[in-house]
């Protein structure tokens, strides 16, 4: 399908950049403290790896460091690392330039070449002299992500336009390095989130949990790259699904439900490769989330969703899930199929499910053609217990031991986020490609 791209009026002139615009905006010390501390109290997207000090157990310390107004010259220096594009002819064949990277990228080197005046066609003819244009022409990295996005919008094809937009992301990191994360946070300083609303003194724990909790009752449709974290009756509770890496499958057949005030979670996995398995995970997972909310028995909600599949036609075709539900000190554990539920503590494990599968597939599951069987367990929580519900994209690459070991001492969103790094790295490396769901609940009573 023909594509059709805005025309850059400046692309006559890309080799006159003003190489000194980007100094012009760089902070002092205290603005750079500043920018930390918006950066500590939003999501954490903008956080790089230079930045952990804002995750570690002195967290609460450093915020309240930076907001007296001291600026603090080690956590603000991993903003100041600044890669340097690659300069000559000589550079082509250096396995650690840049260029060696965007060559073996299409779509990057399909927006250089339409950015530095050869067009489309001109793309296998990009050389590094030309990167070093780009980047003379744009100096400060939003200049450039601005131009990125009218590239990518006059994409027509979706694959192609998602395609494009994710390589061409990868390019920006590969330009700037981490001027790139630093310019973000520029625009934080400029415009910062709104602060987090302040909750109200907690009461003690009763044994129904906290009294003031983060109203949450959903099926999450957030990426594991994009976790969600919500605040629980007992403790933090984080959480993410997406349709994972390299897998030919492209709908997301896992998914994840979560309802804060019964304390109850689950994650869902469709039978990779079956009929329907679309259906198969909805009607599941909307049971699980009525079941719920009405307190359902785990046999109840494995009929209906039989009922639900049946009457939707899926056949053979079906899920997997595991389920939990906090009551006081105890975990209630339902699952049918090879979806893993475990408990950490100290990089141990101290509990887990056992699969209902063997190699050739499960033996267990919810189906159109039968309800499939419960298996229920309890297990009694201890403050610092750490509990993973994750599906088979996760399992099947990593033991239950190495991923308690890969969370040890991390906070909920450290742990989530190298997890998805750790993963994505397995899956496009020598992996096993699979949809990814993930919740991890930090039990804290």
């Amino acid at each position: 399908m023909k594509q059709n791209y805005e025309k850059n009026p400046q692309k006559e002139n890309i080799s006159n950049g003003e190489e000194g615009k980007y100094e012009a905006i760089k902070p002092d010390g205290l603005k750079q403290s500043h920018i930390l501390l918006q950066v500590a109290l939003s999501s954490g997207d903008y956080t790089q790896e230079g930045s952990e000090t804002l995750i570690n157990p002195d967290r609460e310390a450093t915020i309240e460091k930076i907001k007296s107004g001291e600026a603090d010259g080690g956590l603000a220096m991993f903003l100041l690392k600044i890669k340097t594009p690659i300069e000559t002819e000589e550079d082509r064949n250096n396995p650690t330039t840049i260029f060696s990277s965007v060559r073996l990228s299409k779509q990057m080197c399909g927006f250089i070449a339409d950015e530095v005046g050869g067009g489309l066609q001109k793309r296998d003819e990009v050389k590094p002299s030309d990167i070093t244009k780009l980047v003379k022409h744009y100096p400060d990295p939003r200049d450039l992500e601005k131009q990125v996005r009218s590239y990518i919008k006059n994409i027509e094809n979706d694959e192609q336009k998602k395609e494009n937009e994710k390589e061409i992301n990868k390019l920006l990191f590969l330009l700037y390095g981490e001027r790139k994360a630093y310019a973000d946070q520029i625009e934080l300083l400029k415009n910062p989130p709104p602060k987090p609303e302040q909750r109200p003194e907690q009461k003690e724990m009763t044994s129904e949990g906290r009294e003031e909790f983060d109203h949450f009752d959903a099926i999450a449709t957030n990426r594991l790259d994009r976790p969600t974290i919500v605040q629980g009756r007992h403790g933090k509770i984080g959480f993410g699904t997406d349709e994972g890496i390299n897998y030919p499958i492209k709908e997301n057949q896992d998914g994840i439900v979560i309802n804060t005030e019964k304390d109850a979670f689950a994650v869902v996995d469709a039978m990779g490769g079956m009929a329907n398995g679309e259906q198969a995970k909805n009607s599941i997972l909307e049971e699980l989330q009525g079941g719920f909310q009405n307190n359902d028995s785990p046999q109840t909600i494995q009929k209906n969703a039989y009922e639900n599949m049946k009457r939707s036609g899926v056949g053979s075709g079906g899920a997997a899930y595991v389920s939990g539900k906090i009551e006081g000190n105890t975990l209630k554990i339902a699952w049918a199929g090879d979806v893993r539920l475990i408990i950490v503590r100290e990089g141990k494990v101290v509990y887990q499910t056992q699969d209902q599968s063997t190699p050739r597939g499960l033996w267990n599951a919810v189906t159109g053609t039968e309800a499939g069987n419960t298996k229920e367990e309890e297990q009694k929580l201890l403050r610092g217990y750490r509990i993973l519900c994750a599906s088979d994209g996760l399992w099947k690459n990593f033991t239950s031991e190495e991923v308690a070991e890969m969370v040890k001492g991390l906070s909920i969103e450290k742990a989530l986020a190298v997890i998805e790094q750790k993963l994505r790295e397995k899956m496009e490396a020598d992996g096993k490609p699979d949809h990814r769901s993930l919740i991890i609940y930090d039990y804290e009573e």
